[in-house]
C-alpha cells in the first residue's frame, strides 16, 4: 500500500474529484488497452490485483501521462502524522497503487463494485510490515483526506486484517457520493490493501473480502503481470448489451495489405469519435475503424450535420460490393480544403455495410476537414473490398 507524497496523493483526488465519466473512460479504455508490462517492472506490481481477477466488464484506470495503470513511488506524504513520518523515518517504504473501473455488468459473476482499489509493498521484513499495518489508518488518510472509519471484522487474510469505511468515496460515474471499503491485511513482510465500492457497505466488505484473498494469491507467489494479461483489447466487446461485426483480433487479408490488431473496442459512448447514433466503435492499427449502427441510429447519423456533410459531397462517388447475407457501399471522396475534384487532390475512402440488420461503418469520420488527409494502406479501394468481405458476426460470449 504506497501513496505517494504529492504524486499519488494528486492522483487520488484527481480521479475523484476533476475527471467526468467521458474522460475516465477516454483514458481507462483507450491508454489501458495498449499498456505493456514495464520493464524492468516494479517488484510490488507482481503483489497487486490484476485485470483478469475482476469479473468481466473491469478496466484499468492509466492516469494521464503515465505508461502503466500503477503508480509506484515511495511513500513520502507532504504532511503526515508522528506515528506515520516514524515510520516512513525508520523504513522508507515503497509500493504500487492503482484502480479498476466498471464500465459494465456481466449478472451473477463475481462481487460487482463500481471501481476497485490494489496496493502493495514489501516493508522488507515483518518488524517493518507489523509497523506500517499498525499506522494502516494514517495511511488511508493521507489517500482520502479525512480518517477512515475502523470496523471489527471477523475476516482473516495472511496473518493479520484490519477492515475501514470510506463514508464519502467518490462515484466516477456521477458526481454523487459513494460508501467503500478499505481491507488491510499484513502476509510476512508484506503489506496489501483492496478497496471496493459496491452500493453499500456490506456489499463492499463482501467484495473487498473476495478480492483480497485473490490477491493474496499474488502475494504468496509471485509472478510478473505480463502483457498478456494486461491486455483490454476485447474486453468492451464482452459487454452483454452489445452484438457487433469485426475482423478478429488479428486482420491478415493479405495481397498486400498489412496486418491489423484489434487496439479497443466497446461501445461507441466510451471509444467514438462521437458520431450520432452509433453504438458500438472497434479502433484496429493501420488506422482502421469500425462503427455500428442499428438501423434506427443510422438513420438518425444520416440526419445529423456529420451524416449530412459526409454523404452530400459534390464529389463523392460509390461502387456496390455483392455480399452473402448482406450489401456494401464503397465510397470515394476528397478532403475538404484539397482542391476538392480536382486530380491528384486526397482522396478518402470508406464504406458502409448492411448486415443482419446492423449498420456497419468502415472508416467513416466526421473530420473531413482535417490538416492531414487520411492515409494508410487500407485508405484504399483494395482496402475497403478486403474489410467489407471479412466482415463476421462475433460470437456471444461465454460468461
Amino acid at each position: 500500500m504506497a501513496p505517494a507524497s504529492g504524486g499519488f496523493r494528486r492522483w487520488v483526488l484527481l480521479v475523484a474529484t476533476t475527471f467526468v465519466a467521458a474522460t475516465i473512460a477516454v483514458v481507462a479504455l483507450q491508454q489501458g488497452t495498449s499498456t505493456a508490462s514495464r520493464v524492468p517492472e516494479d517488484p510490488a506490481e507482481q503483489l497487486v490485483l490484476r485485470l483478469h481477477d475482476l469479473p468481466l466488464g473491469y478496466f484499468p484506470f492509466v492516469p494521464e501521462g503515465r505508461d502503466s495503470e500503477f503508480i509506484c513511488e515511495p511513500l513520502d506524504p507532504s504532511d503526515p502524522q508522528p506515528a506515520l513520518a516514524n515510520f516512513i523515518r525508520r523504513f522508507s517504504p515503497e509500493g504500487c497503487m492503482g484502480a479498476y473501473l466498471r464500465f459494465y455488468r456481466v449478472p451473477g459473476i463475481g462481487p460487482s463494485a463500481e471501481w476497485v482499489g490494489t496496493g502493495a509493498l514489501d516493508a522488507g521484513s515483518i518488524q517493518a510490515a507489523e509497523a506500517g499495518f499498525a499506522v494502516a489508518p494514517e495511511i488511508l488518510n493521507q489517500l482520502i483526506e479525512e480518517m477512515p472509519e475502523e470496523i471489527a471484522t471477523t475476516t482473516e487474510v495472511g496473518d493479520a486484517t484490519r477492515l475501514f469505511h470510506w463514508l464519502r468515496a467518490p462515484s466516477f460515474f456521477n458526481h454523487s457520493r459513494r460508501t467503500g471499503s478499505f481491507l488491510v491485511w499484513r502476509s510476512g513482510g508484506v503489506l496489501a490493501t483492496v478497496f471496493a465500492s459496491a452500493g453499500s457497505l456490506e456489499a463492499s466488505d463482501r467484495a473487498a473480502e473476495v478480492l483480497a484473498r485473490r490477491q493474496q494469491a499474488h502475494i504468496e507467489a509471485p509472478t510478473p503481470y505480463t502483457r498478456a494479461e494486461r491486455n483490454t483489447s476485447e474486453v468492451g466487446l464482452d459487454d452483454p448489451a452489445l452484438t457487433l461485426y469485426w475482423l478478429g483480433r488479428n486482420f491478415r487479408p493479405g495481397h498486400g495489405l498489412p496486418l491489423a490488431r484489434l487496439r479497443s473496442g466497446g461501445r461507441a459512448h466510451y471509444y467514438g469519435e462521437g458520431l450520432t447514433g452509433a453504438k458500438v466503435e472497434l479502433q484496429y492499427s493501420k488506422e482502421l475503424s469500425l462503427s455500428s449502427w442499428t438501423k434506427v441510429g443510422w438513420h438518425r447519423f444520416l440526419a445529423s450535420s456529420d451524416g449530412r456533410e459526409i454523404f452530400a459531397e459534390r464529389c463523392l462517388t460509390s461502387s456496390d460490393v455483392a455480399l452473402s447475407g448482406g450489401r456494401a457501399t464503397i465510397y470515394t471522396g476528397h478532403v475538404a480544403g484539397f482542391r476538392p475534384c480536382a486530380a491528384g487532390s486526397p482522396r478518402r475512402f470508406f464504406a458502409v455495410v448492411h448486415l443482419g440488420g446492423i449498420v456497419v461503418g468502415v472508416r467513416i469520420s466526421s473530420c473531413r476537414d482535417c490538416p492531414e488527409p487520411p492515409r494508410g494502406s487500407y485508405n484504399s479501394l483494395a482496402g475497403m473490398k478486403a474489410v467489407v468481405r471479412a466482415l463476421r458476426l462475433r460470437p456471444a460470449p461465454v460468461y
